[in-house]
């Protein structure tokens, strides 16, 4: 399976043909359509600045960030350089250059959020859990080097494991139990203890009620 690395480099490659092409045609061509279509209007006027634009600012190859050499793709497939589709660079059509663009950027952003949603879960089980005793077992083993107040029952792995049980229990569908971070579960972590005036002030936590006795 090719990494991320070597994806891109596929990607830059066919994107480096795509920008010489349009660098070296792109805007003579359309000027050379404009001179002799007789149908030419005031909106295709407004499309052509449009299409020029877009053109100056295509950034060299080997300092296109993905995400700009994929813009440009979109453009050849469906947008304002699609009237290129079928133009080739080499042998290559333009458009089956963009869709190449687009098909190694999918999975290079899906393999990058695969692995970032690695990193936000502590452990999976194969086991699914169906009843809160089994879970909250587990989750006491998982979840056990996260502060908790056994006295009290508070503290960062209740929350944890609560907020996660409830996630769980929606996903009647699940081959196993996923047991996530604080990211995944739109909690805060706080790597510092602090009073809770500064957790307020800061609208870390909100105080609806006060009892003093």
């Amino acid at each position: 399976m090719e990494n991320a690395e070597d994806l891109l480099s596929v990607i830059r490659w066919n994107y480096s043909l795509l920008y010489d092409w349009l660098i070296e045609n792109g805007i003579s061509s359309v000027e050379k359509d404009k001179t002799e279509n007789t149908r030419w209007t005031s909106y295709d006027d407004e499309k052509y600045l449009e299409y020029k634009a877009e053109i100056q600012k295509m950034p060299y190859p080997e300092n296109a960030t993905l995400e700009q050499m994929r813009h440009v793709a979109r453009l050849v497939v469906y947008g304002l350089f699609e009237r290129h589709f079928t133009q080739k660079a080499g042998e290559f059509l333009l458009g089956h250059l963009g869709r190449h663009i687009e098909d190694m950027a999918d999975k290079i952003n899906q393999r990058t959020e695969n692995e970032n949603f690695q990193e936000d879960v502590f452990d999976s089980s194969s086991q699914v859990y169906r009843n809160d005793q089994s879970y909250f077992e587990a989750a006491a083993r998982i979840y056990g080097e996260v502060f908790i107040d056994n006295e009290r029952n508070i503290g960062g792995q209740v929350a944890l494991a609560d907020t996660n049980w409830e996630i769980q229990k929606l996903n009647t569908n699940a081959n196993k139990t996923l047991f996530r971070k604080a990211r995944l579960l739109n909690l805060s972590e706080v790597d510092e203890p602090e009073n809770l005036f500064q957790l307020t002030y800061n609208n870390q936590i909100s105080i609806t009620s006060i009892t003093i006795k």
